[in-house]
């Protein structure tokens, strides 16, 4: 069985230390740089103004977390990262997170639910079911080189984390002028490091 999903079943666990060496697993998988690839979609709040949301979120310090669409797991969201940055032509940047800055309070929240990705295949979904276990693989759907933290809607504000957190905005050498000046604003703003460096599709 696949490290991750054998991992994943042994966190149901009714054995208690299987599940706490389940969830120490998780720290070295944390504690990797994760990415987040950047967002310059557009929305519009409540007056009709436009607002780069996803953007703003990062002058915040705060992960914006997603719902999946699906009733049956209404009261989770998710946010996805990349485990690296392995050679895109898309997005025009990528933020670099350190789970190792987290503060405890943060840390004890997304650990456990911290899941690096696996394939519908490797997952095997029951989809009658509306098992707990079976309704998290859902969110665990994606690439190898992707991992998902999953919440309960009642640990974000308005869908928000608070993650003061990030390490380094890397930039492809491509993005528009007026993307790389705001991301340098970011990056001073935070001091956080600024990198750009080409994005080569493989």
């Amino acid at each position: 069985m696949n490290k991750y999903l054998d991992n994943f079943y042994r966190l149901f666990s009714e054995n208690d230390q299987e599940v706490y060496k389940a969830v120490l697993e998780k720290k070295d998988w944390i504690l990797a740089p994760l990415y987040l690839p950047g967002d310059l979609s557009i929305s519009k709040d409540e007056e009709g103004k436009n607002h780069f949301k996803a953007l703003e979120a990062l002058f915040d310090d705060v992960l914006l977390f997603n719902s999946l669409g699906d009733k049956r797991v209404n009261n989770f969201r998710y946010v996805k990262f990349k485990k690296k940055i392995i050679g895109d032509t898309h997005p025009h940047f990528y933020i670099e997170y350190d789970f190792n800055k987290i503060d405890q309070k943060g840390y004890q929240t997304v650990v456990a639910n911290f899941y690096p990705c696996l394939s519908k295949k490797e997952l095997v979904i029951d989809k009658n079911s509306n098992d707990i276990k079976e309704l998290l693989k859902l969110f665990m759907i994606g690439e190898e080189n992707e991992a998902v933290i999953v919440l309960d809607e009642s640990n974000l504000l308005n869908n928000a984390f608070f993650a003061p957190i990030m390490k380094r905005v890397i930039v492809s050498e491509s993005a528009p002028m007026e993307v790389k000046e705001v991301l340098i604003k970011l990056a001073e703003e935070k001091n956080i490091g600024y990198v750009e460096k080409a994005f080569i599709k493989q």
